[in-house]
Order: C-alpha cells, then structure tokens, then sequence
C-alpha cells in the first residue's frame, strides 16, 4: 500500500500529463496508453506498437482470435489447401479506405515487397514459399504454394505486415514506395477496420471507424491511441484518470497494485515471451567475442532472485529462449539448459582464456530491466571477474547499434507473432531479420529445415536446435514475461493472452 501511495503521490508532484493533453481530446471513445509506434510501413514494422496500430489499419488474409490464438477469416473469407503445399485464398469484396476495391494482385504485391526490402519479417513467410509461389488468378483468387507442408501458414498470415499494397506505395512500375508514402498517418490510406484522423507526433492518434470496411472486424468507435514509452508515465496517467487503459504498466506500479488488490489490474497470463541478451559473434571493429561466452556467463545468473527480489515475481525465470510453460501445451519437449551454478561459469569460462572488457547495451526506457542487468554485471565483475560495464541508451541509439552488430551484449525481447517454437527459433538463422548477431552455424539451421521437412519429428528436431543453440549460440536468456493490462472497469475489449494481442478496433466503453 505504501509503495501504491507513492505512485499516486508522483501523479500529482509529477506534472508529467500535460504533453498528452489538448482541448481536441475525444470524450466519446475511450483513451489507450501505449508504446510509440516507430513506422507505419509493414515492410518495416516489427515491434509491438507497431504490429498493433499497423493491425487496426490494414488488414491481412486472415487474423488470430485474442481469446482462442486461432485464425479466423479476415481479408480472406474462405481458403482451401491441396497436398498441404497449394493455398487458394477467397477474397472478399474489400475496399480501401478511398473506397477502390482491394485485389489479390495487390495482396500478392504486398507480400513480394516483402522479400524487395528485405523486411525484418522476410525470413518469417517468403522462404518458406516457392519462387513463383504468390499467384494472383483473378481478382479475388489469390494462390499461395509453399516448398514444403507448413501447418502454421495461417497463424504467419495472420502477423499485420503480410498486407495488400495500396497503388499509391508503389512508385512506377517497381513495388518500392514512394518519398513519404509512409510519413503521413492521416493521408495513409489502409484497407482495415479503423483509419487515423488525428496524429500528433510522439503523443497520440486519433481512429476511428473506416466507413468503407466492410469486414469481420469492424471498429467499435473512437479511439485515442496515447504514445507513451515510459511505463511509469502510462501508470501515473492512468490513475489520474487520463487513460482507460496502460498495456505496459511497470513492475514497479503491477508490485504495488497487485498488493493494493487494484481489480483494474488484470490478472496476468504466461506470455509468450521471453527477454534475453543478444552477444556479439562478429568480430567487426570490436575484440572477438569466444564461441559459448553465452552460456559461460549464463549459467552464473540466478534468475529466480533476480525475478523474485528485483521485479517482484511478476515475471517467469528462463533458462530457454522458448516460454517453457506455453510451449509444452503444443507438445514441445522440454529443453535442458547449460549447466549452471558458478563452479560451472567459472570452469566455462576458464576453457576461454582472457577475455576483453565487455559492454552490456540497454534501453533508458526500461528502468526495472536496467536494475536487473545491473545486478547480473554486479555478479560478472564479482564473482566470475569479468570486465563489465552497462551503457544506457535510448531506444533509437541502441536499436541503430544493434542493427549494426556494434556491441558486446545488448538487452533483447522477443513476443512470438503466432503459437509455435519456430517463430523464436528462426530469429538465430543465419542472415534473419532478427539475428542481428552475426551468428551463423550450418548445423543449427539444418535441423530447422528437416523440422520443416518432417512433420512427426518436427518439435523434437526444433528442441535438439534450441538445445544447440543455448549451448554454442549467441543468446542468454533471462526471463519470461507475463501479460499484464491496467483497465477501467467500464471499457471493453482489452483482455490478457499470451500473444498480448490488442485490438484497437474492439476497444469501447459500455
């Protein structure tokens, strides 16, 4: 109760409302605290915030249920598979936000643009189809055939950036987008249930029903998305009664209302996601890190501590990159970590030799995980004598290095787009979107294609490669994440899921 006192003491010292308020506020739909979307180009997109807003804009072929995880017909109101490699997709007559139809030409242009980027969701869907694999046949027929059977192609379709391409982003006669096809949200035009009407930068948008969607998932009415990356800051807005909702309230604030026993705090869900360091496996312009200082340094970490006295128990400790507990309900076997304890780091580490000073990246708009990372070097430099040091950065300064592969060790998180192993372990691919390691090892992805290739064995090849990759790759784990929501008691349509699926389109007061 104390620490619940505090917060709400900070709500009315902190005067930290005023950037997200003005005059033109809507009273009529309800006021969501959320992450800052950083593009709303899909070919681009990948974080959270970005998938969300991007889902309530555009539509893809198909979406996934927030309260089954199961596909339902979206884009496309029908679909048929032939051997398990043949995909015809029904369109229905769908429109764009201007009102001209949307086609399965535009569907099968939006798809390829995919692989002309090389977006971060390339490696998800276009390897897993044959070259000329995206036939548009008419109108509203669209086939898709895949090299091999791929019994999660529905769930892939499903992620919001597998979208059609408005004629409009395109320039003349090649799929790249025109100068500032994406910088303009109210000019944006999509093909889903709500479209902006009102943006300012780094502080809301305004939506609101599409009149010319016409789908299964029309908007409920208004909605003002609040740009907020600081946890604490979306707490404090919310119980000043700012916002109906704060999909990422902070440990600290979920510590103090989850004791107050705050009914507005929806009670948490094992999430399937898992944060975790990334190390450096590229020389680059830095020392050379060794093969297995991942799991050397990994196995000195006591995470049921850290996540029981620093974040309160409202996270899950990993020892996997994959959420163990979500993932034995699809039947995938359990996988065994590196041996762990600090005789056992020790040992590692002395295998391999001195090594150079380290530094471990993290993001200033994260202050609990900043506090555990912060006790995990405590350990590195006290018990193992390792050369550590945190650097804090903003999230765009340290997204720029990762990209880069300029860093030692640089915090990472992961939700999975859809329900099954593969979408974790073919981030460490080499050349994937997500790797951004420079990690890269035959063997590893060699059981990721058999997995692909043999449906029975398919789970237990996918644990020998995250068994593999835990042991000589080039990620720690740290912990699981738990799915946690701060809702006012009169808005509707924002529930926990494992996913931490959220959609805009179905928020709405009673």
């Amino acid at each position: 109760m104390r620490r619940l006192l505090s917060v709400i003491a900070a709500v009315l010292l902190g005067g930290l409302l005023l950037p997200w308020l003005d005059p033109g506020t809507a009273a009529s739909g309800p006021v969501i605290a959320a992450a800052t979307p950083r593009t709303l180009d899909p070919c681009q997109a990948s974080s959270s915030a970005d998938l969300r807003l991007l889902a309530a804009l555009f539509e893809p072929l198909v979406r996934l249920d927030p309260a089954t995880l199961r596909p339902v017909a979206a884009l496309a109101e029908r679909w048929q598979v032939q051997d398990g490699l043949v995909w015809r997709f029904t369109l229905r007559a769908a429109r764009w936000h201007d009102g001209s139809p949307v086609t399965a030409a535009q569907m099968r242009d939006g798809l390829l643009r995919h692989r002309l980027l090389r977006s971060p969701m390339d490696s998800l869907l276009l390897p897993l189809l044959a070259d000329d694999g995206i036939v548009a046949v008419d109108e509203r027929t669209l086939l898709l055939t895949t090299h091999r059977p791929v019994p999660h192609l529905l769930e892939l379709l499903a992620v919001p950036v597998f979208v059609p391409l408005h004629p409009s982003q395109r320039s003349e006669g090649t799929l790249g987008s025109p100068a500032g096809a994406w910088a303009d949200p109210i000019a944006l035009i999509g093909n889903g249930p709500l479209q902006v009407v009102g943006f300012r930068p780094r502080a809301w948008y305004d939506l609101a029903p599409a009149p010319a969607y016409a789908g299964p998932h029309t908007g409920r009415g208004p909605v003002r998305v609040l740009t907020v990356d600081d946890p604490a800051a979306q707490v404090r807005l919310f119980l000043a009664g700012q916002v109906d909702a704060a999909l990422n309230p902070s440990p600290d604030a979920v510590l103090a209302l989850r004791a107050a026993g705050d009914p507005r705090l929806h009670a948490a869900v094992p999430s399937w996601g898992t944060e975790f360091l990334r190390v450096r496996a590229v020389a680059g312009q830095r020392a050379p890190l060794p093969p297995g200082l991942a799991a050397a340094l990994g196995g000195a970490i006591d995470r049921t501590a850290l996540c029981t006295h620093l974040l309160g128990g409202t996270v899950v400790p990993a020892t996997t990159l994959v959420p163990a507990t979500v993932a034995a309900r699809l039947g995938y076997p359990l996988v065994s970590a590196p041996p762990s304890g600090l005789a056992a780091a020790r040992a590692a580490l002395t295998k391999l030799g001195p090594l150079p000073p380290i530094e471990v990246l993290a993001p200033s708009s994260a202050p609990e995980r900043v506090r555990l990372l912060e006790a995990v070097i405590d350990v590195w430099r006290r018990d193992l004598g390792v050369d550590a040091r945190l650097t804090v950065l903003t999230g765009t300064v340290l997204r720029s290095r990762e990209r880069a592969v300029d860093y030692d060790l640089c915090r990472g998180n992961w939700v999975g787009d859809f329900l099954d192993p593969i979408t974790f372990l073919d981030l460490f691919r080499t050349g994937a979107g997500g790797n951004r390691t420079g990690w890269s090892n035959p063997a590893y992805d060699a059981l990721l294609d058999q997995a692909a290739a043999q449906p029975a064995q398919r789970l237990s090849l996918l644990a020998q490669a995250e068994t593999l990759l835990l042991a000589q790759g080039p990620v720690i784990p740290l912990h699981h994440n738990s799915a946690w929501v701060l809702v006012r008691d009169d808005l509707e349509g924002v529930s926990a899921n494992a996913l931490e699926l959220m959609s805009y389109q179905a928020m709405h007061r009673r």
